[in-house]
């Protein structure tokens, strides 16, 4: 529901060529009144329907990634599994053949390799 709303203020707001919607899960997460988070897999569950149903208006898959800063991601698990949402956003942006959108906070060597390891060739 928020990103159709977020694509539809982007729609009407439109400036061709400038501004373009992107779609996917932040490696750092918050709902509602809860702290932030390191990004789970069930997170995002909810949004790989959104991928599919919104192939044609978005432009790159994004802004997905890593952010190992402590605070966010104190744990080697916590690393891992945002390892594996990127990893799986990176399927997703192949599939559909689109960009990807690269958030990278205290892991760049990690998201460098991993886009390496999975073959990818475009990406911000």
């Amino acid at each position: 529901v928020k990103f159709h709303k977020r694509l539809c203020y982007c729609e009407y707001f439109s400036y061709p060529g400038v501004v373009a919607p992107c779609l996917g899960i932040h490696p750092i997460q918050c709902w509602g009144s809860q702290e932030q988070r390191s990004v789970r897999l069930q997170d995002l569950d909810s949004a790989l329907p959104l991928f599919q149903k919104y192939r044609d208006e978005i432009v790159a898959v994004g802004e997905i990634g890593l952010d190992f800063t402590p605070w966010y991601a104190p744990h080697a698990e916590h690393r891992d599994e945002q390892e594996a949402v990127f990893r799986r956003q990176l399927e997703i942006s192949k599939a559909l053949d689109l960009p990807v959108n690269v958030h990278s906070r205290s892991a760049a060597k990690v998201t460098i390799a991993v886009l390496k390891e999975e073959g990818m060739g475009h990406y911000l």
